[in-house]
């Protein structure tokens, strides 16, 4: 692997799906000896309210939160 002459890298699909890296998730680096860590940030209450606004009326079915535990939970 390379990094480019702006200083990117490319993670392998392995690894972004195995720690959730998905497209607009933002990292942190951190230098550790001579290793560097990538760490997912979590999300700020900010970022959790804007999603819940972007998904808000997107679901496809009626359904009422006893049935959405049940489904969960199982009966």
């Amino acid at each position: 692997m390379r990094i480019t002459s702006k200083g990117q890298i490319t993670i392998p699909k392995y690894f972004r799906q195995k720690m959730g890296f998905t497209p607009g998730v933002e990292v942190e680096f951190y230098a550790e000896g001579n290793a560097l860590k990538i760490i997912k940030k979590g999300l700020s209450v900010t970022q959790g309210r804007n999603f819940v606004e972007q998904i808000k009326g997107k679901a496809t079915r009626k359904i009422t939160t006893e049935q959405i535990m049940e489904f969960t939970r199982g009966k």
